[in-house]
């Protein structure tokens, strides 16, 4: 399941190079769900449910899926209008820096890690 999800990314990246926003919205949303839904078969739909909504996840899980909804409705309801390619690229960075966030909340440590080299580049 999780190849699947990978692969429909990858197709969505073909489409974004053709300019084909609507479509790439679509299928990058839809592969990052069952990106996510692929792991309830390593620890069980509830486990899993209970796992993103626990402190060190909350708001990572949140902006998601928020970022999800915000990324399909900009391209569902905007089309090909002039200058939607920016605002559904916006919320796919988005999307994929919240992904980003919580899969590496299942890294001990990894959360600090990223914290202090971020906080070390900025201050450079």
């Amino acid at each position: 399941m999780a190849v699947i999800g990978f692969i429909l990314s990858v197709l969505s990246g073909i489409l974004l190079v053709f300019g084909d926003i609507k479509n790439f919205a679509i299928l990058y949303s839809i592969g990052n769900v069952i990106t996510i839904t692929s792991t309830c078969f390593l620890m069980g739909p509830m486990k899993q449910l209970k796992s993103m909504v626990e402190t060190s996840r909350i708001v990572s899980t949140i902006i998601f899926f928020v970022a999800l909804g915000a990324t399909l409705a900009v391209a569902l309801i905007l089309g090909e209008r002039p200058g939607t390619w920016i605002l559904v690229l916006l919320c796919v960075i988005i999307q994929w820096l919240a992904f980003t966030w919580y899969s590496i909340s299942y890294i001990p440590f990894a959360q600090t890690c990223v914290k202090k080299f971020v906080g070390g580049v900025l201050e450079d």
